[in-house]
């Protein structure tokens, strides 16, 4: 494909997305003088992967005034959705049970649209995603899929992670079956199972939650099991959403993670001995991450995600009231299904055109046999970009203009978002942001770190000096 140069700008911006365009909206708000390039294949800016859906079942899952962009107007969201969006008019079922507002996953990109819309930002959307980025004298150059390249003074990267992958072992009949969704997310994917299908889901996570409300409301009558090592399902919201203050350095240290584990297990237990929720001390852990995280070593951290993670996912990451009594109406009846074990093989019945997936339920030495029609991988994106198929990441880091970290989490970077190469050197005008980052951060999944960590990025941005205008290890490689 031929390559065509549209022109320069101050900063390009890898992904358009939620974390892409809070950066937007935090540099104007900082007033940076900044020309901004994005590159997104949605041509739009604010959505993403999680709110680019025009599905109203599928919902924010914490309620709209905890979905904090600014922090001097943390309910500006909620304010919206009442006062300029309608949503409780035109989407009666966005009040849930609680009493709290939910609106459609949609109404939330159309928000920050709309915001970033109202600053007036010199910004440019690139409708692709970038494929090359090489270091130039006094900056980089992005080229993307479509062909369009562009010179920038400086390069963040908002990417989400690669796309899911399938990471069980197959036969090849099962490679490429029409009726095995690597991607649910992709458009119409759900649209291949038929109604009456006998489903797999792989994972029991919130993707999975979306699967299913989809394919009931596609009017799927037949039975869907989800399985995962653990079983476990999202758990609810609470009538609280006051964090219980958390001090992350008692006594003046910093506690490892056995420690911290005792004092959040005391807390619930004391929680509970009052009769009050759990939700609000996981709250309270979530405000006091940001602080602890940074000081545990990679060996802690590493034991933290393996020993730990799968249940704080499920703490952490919630749903809300409307999906919740969609999946418990599902398991009542009997249609949806869910088993703790771990996958063992998958091929295809050729003669029957199914598939015979092998489990081991969780605690057993046997292995059972179960089959399906359709199988739909939910166990969610790739995290280690060193596996991702995105020609970008790849590019980087064969270039090592970049490096993974080694919690296989994103990329490594420093404690300003400035990415650093495979020497831990700091590449002058490159940074990152968002899920990438989590390695060093910890939490930065939800719109409230993510906002945070894009506002204090933001200052860095309008701080640091420019690259200097020099020969680039790209422009060496190409004197050679």
């Amino acid at each position: 494909m031929e390559t065509v140069n549209t022109g320069t700008c101050d900063l390009a911006v890898v992904g358009g997305g939620f974390t892409g365009a809070s950066l937007a909206l935090h540099l104007a708000r900082e007033k940076a003088d900044l020309s901004i390039a994005f590159f997104e294949p949605r041509g739009r800016l604010g959505y993403g992967l999680a709110y680019d859906t025009a599905d109203p079942l599928h919902r924010i899952n914490v309620p709209a005034e905890k979905m904090t962009v600014f922090a001097d107007a943390p309910d500006d969201f909620l304010q919206w959705c009442l006062h300029e969006a309608g949503v409780d008019e035109f989407d009666p079922d966005a009040r849930g049970a609680d009493g709290h507002l939910y609106p459609a996953r949609g109404d939330f990109g159309r928000y920050v649209e709309e915001r970033l819309a109202a600053h007036p930002l010199p910004v440019e959307t690139v409708p692709s995603a970038a494929r090359v980025v090489e270091r130039i004298s006094g900056g980089f150059r992005v080229e993307a899929v479509n062909g369009q390249s562009l010179v920038a003074r400086r390069l963040v990267l908002c990417n989400s992670h690669g796309s899911p992958q399938f990471p069980w072992a197959t036969d090849n009949d099962v490679v490429g079956h029409p009726r095995r969704l690597d991607d649910p997310w992709k458009p119409e994917a759900l649209g291949r199972i038929g109604t009456r299908d006998e489903v797999l889901i792989f994972g029991t996570g919130l993707t999975m939650a979306d699967t299913v409300v989809g394919l009931l409301d596609r009017g799927h009558v037949g039975p869907i099991r989800a399985v995962s090592r653990r079983g476990l399902l999202p758990r609810p919201h609470g009538c609280s959403y006051e964090p219980v203050p958390i001090d992350p350095c008692p006594g003046g240290e910093t506690p490892g993670p056995a420690k911290f584990l005792r004092i959040i297990r005391s807390m619930l237990r004391d929680a509970e001995s009052r009769g009050m929720e759990w939700q609000p001390v996981i709250e309270g852990v979530r405000a006091a991450l940001p602080t602890i995280w940074p000081q545990w070593s990679m060996r802690e951290r590493r034991s933290v995600l393996r020993h730990l993670r799968p249940y704080w996912d499920t703490h952490r990451y919630r749903l809300s009231p409307q999906v919740l009594q969609v999946l418990a109406d599902a398991r009542s009846s009997g249609q949806l299904t869910v088993t703790a074990g771990s996958i063992v093989g998958v091929r295809l019945d050729a003669s029957e055109d199914r598939f015979r997936v092998g489990i081991r339920p969780r605690g057993s030495e046997e292995a059972r046999t179960f089959s399906a029609d359709s199988l739909v991988n939910c166990i969610g994106p790739v995290s280690d970009i060193r596996r991702s198929r995105d020609p970008l990441f790849s590019g980087l880091l064969q270039k090592e203009m970049i490096a993974a970290d080694s919690l296989g989490l994103g990329v490594q970077v420093d404690q300003q978002c400035r990415v650093l190469d495979s020497d831990h050197e700091v590449v002058p005008g490159l940074y990152a942001a968002g899920p990438l980052t989590r390695s060093v951060f910890g939490e930065v999944m939800g719109v409230p770190e993510i906002a945070a960590q894009t506002a204090a990025l933001s200052r860095v941005i309008k701080r640091d000096p420019l690259p200097e205008a020099q020969t680039s290890p790209d422009e060496e490689r190409a004197m050679l």
